[in-house]
Order: structure tokens, then sequence, then C-alpha cells
């Protein structure tokens, strides 16, 4: 298998410049070590040829392989600097934002994971090895859902959910003719309601 296959396997976009170093698979745990050639790098304050400040090693879960195999990418990166202006640059991967722990199709996996109502985040976050949090910011990030408009005539009732200390009790706002869920609120709090 050559490179470009190993990484459409992998769901990962590259260019001709990146390459795969070693793979090394120990029980469950697959490690895939990945590096770039060197390309001329210009400052983006000044525009001077930048020059290596040396190479990093970056770990980065790639969440792809949906079994009890867990896979972690080593992405060596150069750090590069301005010999005028001192400005300092991380060399970028395509598949890779600047300081994410996971690579790009993560978002996508917990998405087409969220659209199981019966799924609760905290299932979600545990398949993903993430937090509950982490999976909630993701989905509010990614998904804009629009409020519906208020009814006629509007049943407002309270839910223990405990989300906090504070925030024991979350409002939920139904359409008393149709039975359909309005919205629910994360509290019961009257700036809350009001918004």
């Amino acid at each position: 298998m050559n490179e470009n296959d190993f990484f459409s396997l992998l769901n990962l976009v590259v260019d001709d410049l990146t390459h795969i170093d070693k793979v090394v698979s120990e029980g469950s745990n697959k490690s895939v070590y990945i590096s770039r050639d060197p390309i001329p790098t210009y400052c983006p304050v000044c525009g001077m040829r930048m020059h290596s400040k040396g190479i990093y090693t970056r770990k980065v879960n790639h969440q792809i392989l949906q079994d009890t195999t867990h896979l972690s990418l080593y992405v060596n990166q150069r750090r590069w600097i301005c010999p005028n202006c001192s400005e300092t640059l991380n060399e970028s991967f395509p598949f890779l934002n600047r300081y994410s722990h996971c690579t790009n199709i993560l978002p996508l996996l917990i998405l087409e994971a969220m659209r199981d109502l019966n799924a609760s985040t905290a299932a979600i976050a545990k398949r993903f090895n993430l937090s509950d949090t982490q999976v909630h910011n993701i989905f509010t990030a990614y998904v804009d859902l629009k409020r519906l408009p208020l009814p006629e005539i509007l049943c407002v009732d309270e839910v223990y959910i405990n989300i906090s200390e504070k925030e024991k009790y979350a409002l939920v706002l139904m359409d008393f003719e149709t039975g359909e869920i309005i919205d629910i609120l994360h509290n019961r709090w009257k700036n809350t309601a009001e918004k």
C-alpha cells in the first residue's frame, strides 16, 4: 500500500509534500508518524525568508477507526522564525487546525453520531474519548437551530436536570395544541426566559 492509499484509508487530506515516516502498532494502539518536506516560508509581517527554529512532535488523536483501536498521529511540525522581526510561525497541515488535539474529521463524526436522537451526549463523548462539554461545544459551533415561533397557547414546565450547582432545573416550552416542544432553556431564571 502506498502513502496516498494509506492517507485515503485514514480519510486525511494531504499534499505531495506530506509523507509517513513510520507506523507503530502495539495491541489496540496504533501510531502513525507524519512529517512534511521543508518549503521556503516567508514572514507574513515583513516578507523576509524565515528560518527553521526546529521540529517539534505534536500528538493528535484521529477518531476515524470506530472499533477498539486507538489511533494517534504524531505530526512533526517545523517552527519558523523571521530573522528580521522575530515573528514565529508553525508549519500547517491541511487536516489539522491550530492548537487542536484532534484532526478536522472529529466534528463531522460527532455531528453524524448526534443524528441518532436516542444517543446521549455522554454516550457520544465516551465513544470519542471526549468530555460532555467538548461534544456540546462542537455541536453548538456547527449547528444553528432556529427557535420556533411561539404558539397561540404556550405550556411551561420545569424539569430537574442538575446541570450545575446553580442550574438544577430546565424550562420546557411546549405548544399546547400540537404537543410540539418549542424550546428547552437551560435554567428557569427570569432573565433567561425573557430573552
